[in-house]
């Protein structure tokens, strides 16, 4: 039976994938800042999937991430989708990915997530470039149906060895009839009636898997002035739901911790599973 909740925040500035005219303020250390107040309040620690331009952006801030005890690992160097890459383009982004975070003050990265959960069966050629490049885990599939980016036919929700036996952590999901929603992340945590991910966050903790979810700093925002949000396909329908109920994300994290989840960072996880692994094969 598992209680425990991978609690990881995607950290990236929506600001730089706008187009040059219509860059705002930056509102990310400002988000930032509140998120690690709220995590020292319920003292908990979690990992941060960083962008590496925001890191030679902010390398302050992720100093303070850092000494604040929590995890930081890769989310590429730009938030560049899998599929515009090859196993050369990609190696050199993580590379640059992990040189922007080592100079702003981080050590031993051994996590990964695809921008957008785009790992999928088309890309998992990535597996095999992550694992010769020393990462442990990746925490990059979307084990769902109807998304930007999913793998329908990943067999389930649970962590499982990939390629060489790195470790992918695929993002939870609850089950509504034929669909698979990721209920405890990002836009699916916020809009939906809290009664349905009430419901399957208490149905996980009878499950073997951990609880595993997502939010952005912009997700604790409801502040933000109106934009149109890149790599939504233009849909006003998307974008909506990107504003909704903001002023409810920490409340709702608080519910799902309050249901009797420990909460640990995936690198904590992932050193766990591993050690399994290589006791149970001694």
């Amino acid at each position: 039976m598992s209680n425990e909740l991978l609690l990881g925040f995607d950290l990236e500035d929506i600001n730089m994938m706008l187009p040059a005219r219509t860059h705002m303020a930056s509102r990310v250390d400002m988000n930032v800042q509140r998120i690690l107040n709220w995590l020292n309040t319920q003292k908990i620690r979690a990992t941060f999937f960083t962008v590496g331009q925001l890191a030679i952006k902010f390398p302050s801030l992720i100093r303070e991430i850092v000494d604040e005890g929590h995890e930081i690992a890769c989310h590429s160097f730009s938030h560049m989708t899998l599929d515009r890459f090859n196993k050369e383009t990609f190696k050199r982004d993580l590379d640059l990915n992990c040189e922007a975070l080592y100079a702003a003050g981080s050590s031993a990265i051994t996590g990964f997530r695809a921008p957008v959960f785009s790992m999928t069966e088309k890309t998992s050629w990535v597996y095999d470039v992550l694992k010769s490049s020393g990462f442990l885990y990746s925490s990059s599939v979307l084990p769902s149906t109807r998304a930007l980016y999913c793998w329908p036919s990943f067999e389930s929700d649970s962590p499982v060895y990939m390629n060489d036996g790195l470790l992918e952590i695929p993002m939870s999901v609850g089950r509504v009839g034929n669909l698979r929603i990721p209920f405890s992340g990002g836009i699916y945590l916020r809009v939906l009636p809290f009664l349905i991910n009430q419901i399957m966050i208490k149905r996980r903790i009878n499950s073997e898997n951990p609880l595993v979810s997502y939010v952005h700093p912009y997700d604790f925002d409801p502040d933000e002035p109106h934009f149109m949000y890149p790599e939504l396909g233009n849909s006003r329908v998307l974008n909506y739901l990107m504003y909704m109920n903001r002023h409810q994300t920490f409340n709702r994290l608080e519910k799902i911790i309050g249901f009797g989840y420990k909460t640990l960072s995936y690198r904590e996880f992932a050193d766990r599973k591993m050690e399994e692994k290589r006791t149970k094969h001694v």
